[in-house]
């Protein structure tokens, strides 16, 4: 294994990685935080309903907050106003 590659698999599980995604509405790319745990547990309690609850959905748009790595203010996108 070269040193390199060990940087990056330490990089890597040390959680210091992001996603890039596309946000079509501001024209640009934001990085998110991997869903932790508990992220993930949230979702799949939310995800077992099929009619409209709007503190589910709440929910999720504080998923969104908690993940971005920018703040609302340099990004221009919060839960408040995401479309």
């Amino acid at each position: 294994m070269k040193l390199t590659d060990f940087s990056k698999f330490l990089q890597e599980n040390r959680g210091d990685h992001t996603t890039s995604i596309y946000m079509p509405s501001i024209k640009r790319d934001l990085s998110f935080k991997p869903l932790t745990t508990a992220d993930v547990k949230t979702l799949s309690r939310i995800g077992i309903f099929n009619d409209f609850d709007i503190n589910n959905e709440l929910l999720k748009l504080s998923l969104f907050d908690k993940l971005v790595v920018e703040s609302p203010e340099s990004c221009g996108l919060s839960a408040e106003n995401i479309t």
